[in-house]
């Protein structure tokens, strides 16, 4: 089943019967998240009863302290919650939600690698460490592809993969080919 039908399913049973569960919202929530639908995610949190909200021990409320780092991109604290509340002894957290939780984390690494190899052509082990949420030494572990930097040598600076040669590379000089081409008919045509 889609994470789209999810979440179309859990809005409709919202509807129906107002106001979810613990596991319910908490489900819903995790699926906005992974869905990047962060203004849904916080209005469903605006949305649900405070006596489901309140308390450190909750589920719901360690999911969404999640949800509010990344609705204010702070991502270090995104990852340090997502470990709290996947450890959280006093509050555990069931497996359906511990699964999407681990998926959001790994969606979430994946994002901000792609998003910082397109932004730098460099980038010091410590920040690339905090904006994954791995330790400076997990680095090259979770991200295998990046590389110690061009005259870095071991000064802590990695750069990120070469980007791969995509598809829509390749028709330029098959369009500029056929620009010369057309121009030559033309310049013909005109000539005679």
């Amino acid at each position: 089943e889609s994470e789209a039908s999810q979440i179309a399913a859990l809005e409709r049973q919202e509807l129906a019967s107002p106001p979810l569960d613990n596991q319910q919202a908490g489900r819903l929530l995790l699926l906005y998240l992974l869905s990047g639908d962060l203004c849904n995610a916080r209005l469903l949190w605006r949305r649900t009863p405070q006596a489901l909200r309140s308390g450190a021990s909750q589920p719901l409320a360690n999911i969404w302290r999640c949800g509010a780092a990344l609705f204010s991109r702070d991502y270090s604290t995104f990852y340090t919650a997502a470990a709290d509340a996947a450890a959280s002894t006093a509050a555990p957290m069931p497996p359906d939600l511990a699964d999407l939780l681990a998926r959001l984390v790994t969606k979430t690494r994946r994002d901000r690698a792609a998003a910082l190899a397109a932004a730098y052509s460099c980038i010091g082990r410590a920040r690339l460490a905090k904006e994954v949420g791995v330790s400076p030494s997990g680095v090259a572990e979770a991200l295998p592809n990046w590389r110690v930097g061009p005259d870095q040598g071991d000064s802590g600076f990695l750069a990120p993969p070469e980007p791969a040669a995509t598809a829509a590379d390749a028709p330029l000089m098959d369009t500029f080919e056929a620009i010369q081409k057309l121009s030559a008919t033309i310049g013909f045509v005109e000539n005679h």
